[in-house]
């Protein structure tokens, strides 16, 4: 016992003297014009300078205001960003010029789009397509819009009315853009113009100024400005509606709105308390929070550095050579190359040594024994997993224990026990609707994070459905209806009911291809399932190391058990060797490696959304190391390495639920990362031999994963 507090103990010292310490420090400052960017976590700022200068940063719903974006002797704002969000178009000036400047948000470079010593330009947005901005130019007392396509710098006014036209924004569609319209000293209105036959719509006449618009991600909703008797408020109009609605009430201007990416909130900024600040609304409640900003430069505080590194942001495919990675309070404060981004002068630096950061990798199906588990998936670079099979009395205690940092591991998604068609041990069976709907109830009230589903009926598919949806709790599992041929109403479930279902995910994607098909040796059935899938949008765990790890099982289980001896000794001890070798492998089917790799490779190509699983932890699927085996077996398929690298990223991340905070390298983002050696987008087995992980926020280097591993080798897999 001894030993393993000693070896707890430098584990804790390793970790501890990796992260410095001290105290926050802030001053107010005014903000304006917050623009969301595509993940709905952070956003684009404008913030007063010492100097009285407005600068751009970047910040997030956290609280961080982090890289700064723009710094010159002049005014840069009001920006709009393109719908990849790798590029913003802002408003600049100085004592010589005017117009529009374009910037890549990644690598921090940036150039005159339309520069003018004449009439001002200004106020521009993104056409959904990337192609081409609005911006509005202003001549006398007189504004019209016009049109810029990036491609060959074509300009075009597609407004030319006598009155003065401000605001414009395109419809998520792309084929109307809608804009304010000032049409005397008392009165305003917002108009529609539809871009291929040139028809003007007026949706609304008001008293007083109409300006900020900002289009709902569905397009059938605009919310925009108003301003009356002095009041500055955010209104929201229906499209066919007979009125707006007022959203904001109060005694200071409210204003600017900007919606995130899934429509449930505003950014906008007010003067309520002080300064300028931004606020965020949540249109679902009503309830407003205000975000009280820190700069990098103000904060006297843990920050830890990542230099002399190439940044794998997993964000669309940008990627920065010599790139620099901030994290203060476990979340990524600042990203950009070493020549933009100012480190701050407390900065505990940590060289890359030339290496590769990525987001920490997601194994999103595994069944954990115990919280001593989770330490084995960390040491490989798995910082998040989602068990599939939780219990009361392990499962949601690991997940605290990791939470609350009194234990090193990897991050819980924690599912609840499985639901079966048929009574087995203490499992929920329901058969009745009322039966499903408890089970839902009960897993949501035990503080699970998702439903886990085996086999079942019908009748309590679609009930247990129902009531997770009204709970908001996610559903994810094998195909319901595998082994449950009876086509009555009752028990069997038709395929597409699945699809429209809402799961979360479906495992198991060799159960999914047998679901959906009546051969998988027929490719071109293959690729309609595939289609069907991926046009319902469901995400499809892998778990084909586990597919091929049965067969060996069943074929060559000696050889097997020899060649992973020593891992399955160090995780189970003897008797996991035994475990091993009593499995019945009698009625198991063997799949011919190539038919795993061809489902795998037809389901990548029809664009289903892929995430990795492995189905450990067992004797013969082990921690960690499965997953790196399935990113490899995945690329033997024929995906990309950096598309197997998405399955365990960015789209495990937003298969569970967590996009906003993990699988990519962003402002914002919860600080859970991998550094290598080399290049994985090449060569995907530098994953093997990390140099080191951070797990939020924590930097954990070499010599503390291999204490890591080692304290979960002593614990037996217990």
């Amino acid at each position: 016992m001894k030993l393993n507090r000693d070896l707890l103990g430098l584990i804790a010292l390793a970790v501890l003297l990796s992260l410095p310490c001290s105290s926050l420090l802030a001053e107010p400052a005014a903000y304006h014009r917050p623009v969301f960017l595509p993940g709905g976590h952070s956003f684009v700022v404008m913030r007063t300078t010492e100097d009285g200068d407005w600068e751009l940063f970047l910040a997030d719903l956290g609280g961080t205001l982090g890289r700064r974006l723009t710094w010159h002797d002049g005014w840069d704002g009001y920006a709009a960003r393109s719908a990849d969000g790798s590029r913003i178009v802002f408003d600049r000036s100085d004592e010589e010029y005017g117009g529009l400047y374009s910037m890549d948000l990644v690598t921090g470079e940036g150039d005159w789009l339309l520069r003018s010593d004449g009439p001002d330009v200004g106020g521009s947005a993104f056409a959904p397509d990337d192609q081409s901005i609005v911006f509005v130019s202003k001549s006398d007392d007189k504004r019209d819009i016009y049109r810029l396509w990036f491609k060959d710098g074509r300009r075009e006014q597609i407004t030319s009315s006598p009155l003065s036209e401000a605001d414009p924004v395109f419809s998520p569609a792309g084929d109307t853009l809608a804009y304010s319209v000032r049409i005397d000293d008392e009165l305003s209105a917002l108009e529609v113009l539809d871009l291929a036959s040139g028809t003007v719509r007026r949706i609304l006449t008001l008293r007083g100024n109409a300006y900020g618009l900002a289009w709902g991600p569905k397009g059938s909703v605009l919310y925009f400005n108003a301003d009356s008797d002095g009041d500055q408020e955010l209104f929201q109009l229906t499209m066919g509606g007979e009125a707006a609605v007022q959203l904001t009430s109060n005694e200071e201007a409210d204003h600017l709105p900007s919606v995130s990416p899934d429509g449930r909130s505003l950014l906008f900024t007010s003067q309520r308390e002080g300064p300028e600040a931004v606020f965020v609304l949540d249109l679902e409640s009503g309830q407003q929070r205000r975000l009280d900003l820190i700069t990098q430069t103000e904060i006297d505080a843990p920050v830890t550095a990542f230099v002399n590194v190439r940044v794998l942001t997993m964000a669309g495919m940008s990627s920065i050579d010599d790139g620099v990675v901030l994290v203060r309070a476990g979340k990524i404060l600042g990203v950009g190359p070493r020549s933009r981004l100012a480190i701050p002068p407390n900065a505990h630096l940590i060289d890359g040594q030339r290496g590769t950061l990525l987001p920490g990798l997601i194994d999103a199906h595994v069944h954990i024994r115990s919280a001593n588990n989770l330490r084995f998936y960390l040491a490989r670079g798995f910082t998040t997993v989602r068990d599939m099979n939780g219990n009361l009395s392990k499962t949601l205690e690991a997940r605290e224990l990791v939470d609350a940092g009194e234990i090193l591991g990897a991050r819980v998604v924690a599912a609840s026990r499985t639901v079966l068609a048929e009574p087995f041990r203490n499992y929920p069976a329901p058969r009745t609707a009322d039966e499903a709907r408890a089970v839902a109830t009960k897993a949501k009230d035990a503080g699970f994070d998702l439903i886990k589903v085996f086999r079942l009926g019908r009748v309590p598919f679609v009930a247990l459905m129902e009531q997770a949806r009204t709970l908001g709790i996610p559903v994810a599992g094998h195909v319901p209806n595998i082994g449950l041929d009876d086509p009555t109403t009752t028990v069997g479930i038709p395929f597409e009911v699945i699809l429209e279902s809402g799961m979360a995910s479906l495992e198991h994607i060799l159960e999914v291809a047998k679901a959906g098909t009546a051969d998988l040796h027929d490719e071109n059935e293959l690729r309609r399932l595939a289609k069907r899938i991926a046009k319902a949008g469901v995400p499809v765990g892998t778990l084909a190391v586990s597919a091929l790890n049965n067969n060996r099982l069943k074929l060559d289980r000696d050889s097997l058990l020899r060649e992973k001896r020593e891992q399955i000794v160090a995780m189970f001890g003897e008797e996991g060797l035994e475990s091993a070798r009593s499995i019945d492998t009698t009625s198991w089917e063997v799949v011919p490696e190539e038919v795993v790799h061809r489902v795998i490779r037809v389901f990548h190509r029809a664009g289903v959304q892929l995430i990795l699983g492995t189905d450990s932890h067992s004797p013969s699927i082990l921690a960690g190391q499965a997953g790196l085996d399935e990113l490899e077996l995945l690329v033997a398929a024929g995906l990309s390495p950096r598309a197997a690298l998405e399955t365990a990223t960015v789209s495990a991340a937003d298969a569970l639920g967590l996009g906003s905070e993990l699988g990519t390298i962003e402002v914002g983002m919860r600080a859970d990362l991998m550094l290598v050696s080399g290049d994985p987008t090449i060569d995907i087995g530098v994953l093997r031999n990390p140099l080191g992980v951070v797990a939020g926020g924590r930097w954990l280097d070499r010599k503390t994963l291999d204490l890591l591993s080692y304290a979960a080798v002593l614990h037996g897999g217990r």
